[in-house]
């Protein structure tokens, strides 16, 4: 496989996730309030060397919430433009193995692969001015040899993609009780959803907004490549999840009219705008 071009509209939303951090800066952080876990995905999903070596890997995860293992219940919190498949539904297994309830928070953008993960809880709840966005999983492949060599690779990375779209389908279908036939389409033409528009379609919950009244200072343990380190940090989550909104307000007035996609319930979607997360992988 060869790396490609990253879409423009992921670039971007993976620049303003990693300008807005979580409370601690850290791409993966967890807390804990008494018996209540909290877990932050604040960056794109998965690691690689030459795209996005600070990614949050499933190593990452688990081993956050190996550090709350005696939770009686787990708070998701995320923002993020998506990234590698694989290890996105890593991620989501690890989560949905957690044994409590489990709630979700959208804070600032759950896009592509995050989208999957931001389905992991019981209960998912998306902030006033987040955006989801869903599409087809993308990849490539870099070929030597005979006519009928690189026609044999090419399709086993078509059937490869085919299964993965299988896969994303089932997992949100499942989630949000639509139809096959409106997701897939929604999949195709790239869907941006606003909060509204999740929770219509059912990637959601509830909505909510933030109260700057409920502001408060909290300590938590940051999670890196290197390990865990405790901070006290000064910055509310509730300022940050303002920051992310804002951020994804920006950044959905950039592409809305070119991204949207169906806007009603089995409206066809077209490849038009159809755009891969990650260069050489899906979603």
């Amino acid at each position: 496989m060869i790396n490609r071009p990253a879409p423009p509209w992921f670039t971007k939303a993976r620049e303003f996730a990693a300008r807005v951090a979580s409370p601690v800066g850290k791409p993966c952080a967890v807390a804990k309030k008494g018996k209540t876990a909290e877990l932050y995905l604040y960056e794109a999903i998965g690691q690689d060397d030459w795209f996005q070596p600070n990614g949050i890997s499933p190593t990452d995860v688990v081993a956050a919430l190996k550090e709350v293992s005696g939770a009686d219940s787990l708070d998701i919190h995320i923002n993020s433009p998506g990234g590698f498949v694989f290890d996105g539904v890593t991620i989501y297994n690890a989560i949905r193995a957690f044994e409590g309830p489990k709630t979700v928070y959208v804070d600032g953008l759950a896009a592509s692969i995050a989208s999957i993960i931001a389905l992991a809880g019981d209960r998912v709840v998306t902030n006033e001015g987040a955006l989801w966005v869903i599409h087809d999983p993308a990849g490539g492949v870099f070929s030597f040899g005979t006519a009928d060599q690189i026609e044999d690779d090419a399709r086993k990375i078509v059937n490869a993609l085919r299964k993965i779209r299988e896969t994303l389908l089932d997992i949100y279908v499942s989630n949000t009780g639509r139809a096959l036939s409106d997701i897939s389409a929604w999949m195709t033409a790239e869907t941006w959803m606003t909060a509204a528009e999740a929770k219509e379609r059912g990637f959601t919950d509830e909505i909510t907004k933030t109260d700057p009244a409920e502001e408060e200072e909290e300590e938590v343990t940051a999670r890196s490549n290197d390990g865990a380190v405790p901070i006290a940090a000064s910055v509310s989550p509730r300022v940050t999840a303002d920051l992310a909104r804002a951020k994804a307000r920006q950044l959905s007035e950039q592409f809305a009219a070119a991204s949207r996609g169906p806007q009603h319930p089995g409206q066809p979607g077209t490849k038009q705008n159809a755009s891969p997360a990650m260069p050489g992988k899906g979603k």
